[in-house]
């Protein structure tokens, strides 16, 4: 009978395998040493226990180490290996712990009594290969360092590839109703590597306005009296044959404009340091040249034409100072009222912060648990933006936000403001109404009321007007032209076409008008405004039958005669179709329709400067928040005032004010307060007629910021018309930094070589 032999190696090479992986997990670099002595015998016995005596590697020889080996040994340390193997194997078998408790044991326990000869074998083993892993790294540690990169070269490296913040110029230019000015705005543009170059909206800031040039209305007049005849407004005429006048308006064009950027060149040098006037030189100015209501009710032709003359203008200037300005299509054209008044509302709200605190809002309105904490939220939201009311010189904008479904006629236009592509999707979103209306700026507005209402025979006494809107005592010829008091209390009322407040309402009711002849709404609203169409321009411009205003300073009587006229009239006031398409003939409409609750700022400085007055004869309470009762109570003490010659010769209010009496000079800024107040009155009275009202009414000029009290800015629209482009960063990059000045080259080569051949274009290659 055969005698089975048990093999043992199964064993030894189960052993072997479950001990690599405890090594392993235990001492990370262990296998590695494990890897050199499966490859290279430890000495010529092959003895476990020599190996632990042995020295470390560090103090060996090179001829004496784990790399010299003896083959006459070969046979002996495989057999004494093969013994130990099966000690170690049977040890482990044999162990009370089995698994990974029992290589545990076998590691961390070498004192144990009861460990056999083979744990401590074992034991030394893991010792000496941790010895070995300690003197590699000992070698590692000893070894000389890399060369360190220069740190010149990290530094550059950095640089390249940060992100660059600079301070740019942009110049905003307002063609007024009254004049024309630039604004320097700067703002922070970042560029950053890969990503491009965008201009942070909140880094926007008004630097100063520039000098005051003629007005676009006057330009284009005296234009017209220059070659249609003096006479053009009040006759038919051909406005294509005038097309062959157009290099004139092109010169007239060339040369407001650099009056214009000339004085923004020195405003330059004064607000900015040499390396942003450096990099205005390098990257160009960009130009935003918008006109309002000044130009808004003349031919399209002339405003079409009168802006592309700008744009040429603008980016064909040079000069020794090497800045360049340029501009675009879109950058300089006449606006709309509508978005006139929308763009006042986003730059109120962008700088005070309120786009902010709507978006904050929503948000924790979507989260709200309960119904009474969402009313909350909801009361919040509608407060939170500011609504505008803006009285400029020919026209008046009423903006306020729209948050309800339904809380608005379906004949209203609202419009999206992100929709629309006044804001970004960043921003909440938000429909507004927005209106304006021709003839409610103050001086119009003035123009208009002194002809309906001393035209009227019910308010005429021997061919003398008893006006109430002016004060007691005060007397002037019967006109609409702008008035002048001296020292000496003379009053004078200019006499001339282009100083009649009435004019833009005169010119437009003409019967050589299309809108006049073919509109029978638009003639209609001229003969309830006293204007004729059908009689000359000076018969329009001037008051019949009235010789003498003299002042009543009766307020209360002022407050309804504007109303009636102005604020809520029968008919839409002349050149108003554009209010008409937002859905209100007249600015009292809107209130019958429509309410707010959104604090509402009243600004213009109008307006503003009567409620200072006020406020500085101490009639009005300096924190005034707009009740019309508190106002109108004021007003009747004020406008009552009799005017007196002073003993300098000067005209004097004498104000009673409690116990004392103060004398107010009278001048042309205050003389007609009374009218403005009246005006300023009824529009309080709109905003308060219903139920749901607005939060606060201010009169205010400068925009403050709400945490410190600085001027961040001021109320109208160009923080606004900056806001929008800059937003839009895709279209802001083409524009101002992919076209730029580049674009513009060959305007300014033309212009510096106009009287000789280098001025041509470019022939193809």
């Amino acid at each position: 009978m055969r005698t089975r032999v048990r093999r043992k190696w199964p064993h030894r090479l189960a052993f072997n395998l479950v001990f690599f992986v405890a090594l392993t997990s235990l001492w990370p670099d262990v296998a590695e040493s494990l890897r050199l002595t499966s490859q290279h015998q430890w000495g010529t016995e092959g003895s476990l226990q020599r190996a632990q005596d042995a020295p470390p590697k560090s103090q060996l020889s090179p001829d004496a180490g784990l790399l010299n080996k003896n083959p006459r040994h070969a046979t002996a340390e495989a057999n004494e290996e093969q013994t130990n193997a099966e000690g170690i194997s049977s040890s482990a078998q044999n162990h009370p712990l089995q698994g990974p408790q029992a290589l545990n044991a076998l590691t961390l326990n070498p004192q144990d009594p009861h460990a056999s000869a083979d744990t401590r074998n074992v034991l030394a083993l893991a010792s000496a290969l941790s010895s070995h892993h300690h003197s590699r790294s000992m070698q590692v540690c000893n070894s000389p360092e890399s060369e360190a990169e220069p740190s010149e070269l990290t530094e550059l490296m950095t640089a390249g590839r940060q992100c660059r913040n600079s301070r740019n110029p942009v110049l905003v230019i307002d063609g007024g109703s009254t004049g024309t000015r630039g604004t320097l705005v700067r703002v922070e543009a970042e560029s950053c590597p890969r990503l491009g170059r965008k201009v942070l909206p909140d880094s926007i800031t008004f630097l100063e306005e520039g000098t005051k040039f003629i007005g676009l209305r006057q330009l284009m007049e005296k234009w017209l009296d220059e070659n249609a005849g003096p006479d053009w407004a009040s006759k038919p005429y051909d406005a294509k044959a005038l097309l062959s006048k157009y290099p004139s308006m092109l010169e007239a064009g060339k040369t407001l404009v650099h009056q214009i950027l000339n004085n923004a060149v020195d405003l330059i040098h004064k607000h900015l340091t040499p390396y942003e006037q450096e990099e205005a030189k390098t990257v160009g100015v960009p130009v935003l040249f918008f006109s309002t209501a000044g130009v808004r009710d003349t031919h399209d032709w002339y405003r079409r034409g009168l802006f592309a003359a700008f744009m040429e203008a603008i980016n064909s200037f040079s000069g020794e100072h090497e800045i360049v300005f340029f501009t675009n299509e879109d950058w300089t054209r006449p606006i709309p009222g509508l978005e006139e008044g929308m763009l006042a509302f986003i730059a109120t709200n962008q700088l005070l912060g309120n786009f902010s605190i709507a978006k904050d809002l929503k948000q924790a309105m979507e989260k709200a648990k309960t119904v009474d904490e969402r009313k909350v939220l909801e009361r919040d939201m509608r407060q939170s933006l500011t609504s505008i009311i803006e009285v400029g010189g020919a026209s008046a904008q009423v903006v306020f936000p729209v948050y309800a479904v339904g809380s608005s006629p379906s004949f209203v236009n609202t419009t999206n403001l992100t929709g629309a592509g006044y804001l970004s999707d960043d921003y909440p979103s938000l429909d507004i109404m927005s209106t304006s209306y021709m003839q409610l700026g103050a001086t119009s507005a003035t123009g208009v009321f002194y002809k309906s209402f001393c035209s009227n025979p019910a308010n005429l006494n021997e061919n003398v007007c008893l006006n109430p809107c002016l004060p007691k005592g005060y007397i002037q010829d019967c006109s609409t032209g702008d008035v002048t008091i001296s020292s000496t209390g003379e009053v004078s009322v200019a006499k001339g076409v282009q100083n009649q407040r009435v004019k833009p309402a005169a010119y437009y009711c003409t019967s050589s008008n299309d809108e006049i002849a073919k509109k029978a709404l638009n003639r209609l609203s001229c003969l309830a405004a006293g204007i004729d169409p059908e009689q000359p321009l000076e018969e329009r411009l001037s008051i019949q039958n009235c010789m003498r205003m003299e002042g009543t300073g009766d307020f209360e009587a002022c407050a309804a005669a504007v109303n009636s006229i102005l604020l809520d009239p029968p008919l839409p006031l002349p050149a108003n179709q554009e209010a008409s398409y937002t859905g209100f003939d007249t600015l009292a409409q809107i209130f019958d329709f429509m309410s707010t609750e959104s604090p509402v700022v009243v600004t213009g400085r109008a307006l503003v400067f009567p409620v200072r007055d006020l406020q500085a004869v101490g009639l009005l309470g300096k924190n005034f928040k707009g009740n019309p009762c508190e106002l109108s109570k004021a007003a009747v003490q004020y406008c009552a005032a009799p005017v007196v010659k002073a003993s300098s010769g000067s005209l004097v209010r004498q104000v009673t004010v409690g116990d004392s009496i103060q004398e107010v000079d009278v001048t042309s800024l205050n003389v007609e307060n009374c009218f403005k107040l009246g005006l300023s009155h009824g529009l309080l009275t709109l905003l308060n007629k219903n139920k749901v009202h607005p939060s606060k009414i201010t009169f205010a000029l400068d925009i403050e910021d709400p945490k410190t009290g600085q001027k961040v800015g001021e109320y109208g629209w160009p923080p606004g018309a900056i806001l929008r482009e800059v937003l839009n960063v895709r279209t802001w990059a083409t524009y101002a930094y992919e076209l730029g000045k580049n674009h513009t080259v060959r305007d300014r080569w033309n212009a510096l070589h106009a009287n000789n051949d280098q001025a041509t274009e470019p022939t193809k290659s």
